[in-house]
């Protein structure tokens, strides 16, 4: 039983750090948001899906600050649907079920019948044994045209989302030497950092807001001389898996 419980508290902590731990945070304390125009990202090279020599399965690397991400089973897919993060989220089935329904088994800690000729570990909680079950989230998938997939050099990606009307934001994913990092961008208002270098912008002003959001349109210069030489902040790194042979 105390092993049972200390599995089920591991999921909980699990399932809590990882989905909530995402923290937004503006630098030298100036707090603005901004966005893409529609114009401007069309003007970009677009791309319908990564080159191939990039596919495969990617993991988190060996870092502290990734221990409890890879242990509720993280990686990074690319393929040719598109990049996605593949997870961990804790389910959980009730224990009547399991007893009326011969399609599942609980044997030793360990649930049969959730994932097709396989059981997962599973932990007893009251009448609901709880465990993980793989799901797939979408950094970008080629067939959803809410997403814009954009090549500016060998190897770095924007992917670019429609938040609203003609408003994109952006990360970008840099794949190198059989690993790859996704990149927050990260401005300021003034200095290195500064949307002032971006000579096309626009300040759009929301009453629901208490601060300013900007509407910004760099060219591809400013984009190659400016945001990805200046503006780039890593936030998750991975490894390549290799192939077995």
């Amino acid at each position: 039983m105390k092993e049972s419980l200390s599995l089920y508290l591991m999921i909980k902590t699990i399932f809590f750090l990882f989905f909530f731990s995402s923290v937004t945070s503006f630098s030298q304390g100036e707090i603005f948001s901004f966005y893409f125009s529609e114009k401007s990202v069309n003007a970009l090279n677009k791309a319908e899906q990564l080159e191939s020599r990039y596919f495969g399965k990617y993991e988190l690397t060996d870092d502290e600050q990734y221990e409890v991400r890879k242990s509720a089973g993280e990686f990074l897919i690319l393929d040719e649907t598109g990049i996605y993060i593949e997870k961990n989220r804790i389910s959980h089935i009730s224990r009547e079920e399991v007893r009326e329904n011969s399609t599942y088994n609980v044997r030793k800690g360990w649930l049969h019948g959730v994932v097709e000729n396989d059981s997962i570990p599973c932990a007893l909680d009251g009448e609901n044994y709880y465990f993980l079950v793989p799901v797939k989230t979408y950094l970008y998938e080629k067939k959803v045209p809410t997403t814009q997939l954009v090549l500016f050099s060998a190897g770095v990606y924007g992917l670019f989302y429609r938040e609203e009307g003609d408003h994109f934001s952006a990360i970008v994913l840099s794949v190198k030497n059989n690993g790859l990092q996704l990149k927050n961008i990260e401005f300021s208002l003034e200095g290195e950092q500064g949307i002032s270098n971006i000579e096309k912008k626009e300040k759009v002003k929301k009453a629901e807001k208490d601060f300013d959001t900007y509407l910004l349109s760099p060219t591809k210069e400013e984009w190659n001389k400016f945001i990805l030489s200046h503006c780039l902040q890593a936030y998750d790194a991975y490894v390549k898996e290799a192939v077995e042979k």
